[in-house]
């Protein structure tokens, strides 16, 4: 389908509240490969630590409100903590002494819209989000796109790397790094 309408593949963004962030955490978790970022509103994942692994590599704004009791600030903190404990790409706003209604505050936010046209599926992620260091510092990041794509090809300063073919590489030198998947037999863009 797709196809059919000229969307680009790695720029599909999935947002919802409530019921819809529901479905929003459906679709991480099941379908990660698909959306280049997350942005639930008001409403948790049922989800198991099992699954985290997989949705660290993509971005996710979450949006919650302070007084909203379905689901409380503490369950939706609880998951963002775990996400983070990976080394996730994920921001948390919490609005205070908003309920379930989160909507406005979320759409007026200035970045709302920028957020997601800066994400895209081969935006590489550097885990704990460290990307820039002082000269002369020792460079040791692991940075990933999302696991589960048919091939994987990185580049250092426009360079292919030999080898580099998983979802992750471990870079140890200063450079420019980007990557390019693989669905089925057609490559994306770098």
């Amino acid at each position: 389908m797709p196809q059919e309408i000229n969307v680009d593949l790695n720029r599909i963004y999935v947002h919802g509240l409530s019921s819809g962030a529901i479905g929003v955490w459906e679709m991480v978790i099941n379908y990660p490969k698909f959306a280049a970022a997350y942005l639930p509103m008001s409403g948790s994942g049922a989800f198991q630590n099992n699954v985290l692994d997989r949705l660290k590599f993509t971005p996710m704004w979450i949006f919650q409100g302070s007084e909203d009791r379905d689901p409380p600030p503490a369950r939706t903190t609880s998951q963002v903590n775990a996400l983070l404990s990976l080394g996730a790409s994920v921001r948390y706003t919490i609005y205070e002494g908003v309920g379930h209604g989160t909507w406005n505050r979320a759409y007026n936010e200035s970045d709302f819209f920028p957020f997601m046209n800066r994400a895209n599926k081969v935006n590489p992620w550097v885990l704990y989000g460290q990307s820039e260091f002082c000269p002369g510092e020792p460079v040791n990041v692991t940075i990933g796109v999302t696991a589960g794509f048919s091939g994987y090809e990185w580049r250092k300063d426009g360079v292919l790397i030999g080898g580099a073919t998983g979802n992750t590489i471990n870079v140890i030198e200063y450079g420019v790094y980007d990557v390019r998947v693989r669905r089925g037999s057609d490559w994306s863009y770098w």
